[in-house]
């Protein structure tokens, strides 16, 4: 009954729906730690091309969308513990 999951259309709208729900955002952080980067990026590009064929080419929402995903994907990788900012030293 109903229709295949579908991971990455499901990522697709929650990217659209961002814009003004912040469950979407939470929906948005479990998604990013479930699909592989290339699904990540399809999902990116659907939602990109629904907004240009829905407001035009000119439109920045499709920016403002990509722009929110990276601040949440930031906001969501936590640097591992016990590690520190400096480099490695190197052997010589």
């Amino acid at each position: 009954r109903g229709v295949l999951r579908d991971p990455v259309e499901a990522y697709k709208w929650f990217l659209l729906a961002r814009q003004g729900d912040d469950s979407a955002g939470r929906a948005i952080a479990v998604l990013n730690h479930e699909l592989t980067t290339p699904q990540q990026r399809e999902g990116e590009r659907r939602a990109q091309l629904w907004i240009r064929s829905h407001t035009g080419p000119d439109s920045s929402l499709a920016d403002e969308i990509l722009s929110a995903v990276e601040e949440s994907e930031q906001k969501n990788t936590k640097k591992p513990e016990n590690t520190n900012s400096f480099p490695a030293p190197q052997p010589k």
